[in-house]
């Protein structure tokens, strides 16, 4: 669930930029693939929230899982 969520995704830095980066593909897949507009823009708006939940930092660094 939710809480649990945020806890899984503590170790990597998640910056709004990341959040809004991964609204963008989220917003895009779900324009395409779903056609009920209310259904859309529901899951939009709880996406949106699970999203901003997800900030732990201000900083831009990478996610520490893909440093190479």
């Amino acid at each position: 669930g939710h809480p649990r969520l945020r806890m899984r995704h503590a170790p990597y830095a998640v910056s709004p930029t990341m959040r809004d980066q991964w609204m963008l593909c989220m917003t895009t897949a779900l324009t395409e693939q779903v056609n009920d507009e209310s259904l859309r823009d529901n899951l939009v708006n709880t996406f949106t929230q699970m999203a901003d939940h997800m900030v732990n930092t201000e900083s831009e660094g990478g996610c520490p899982a893909h440093v190479g």
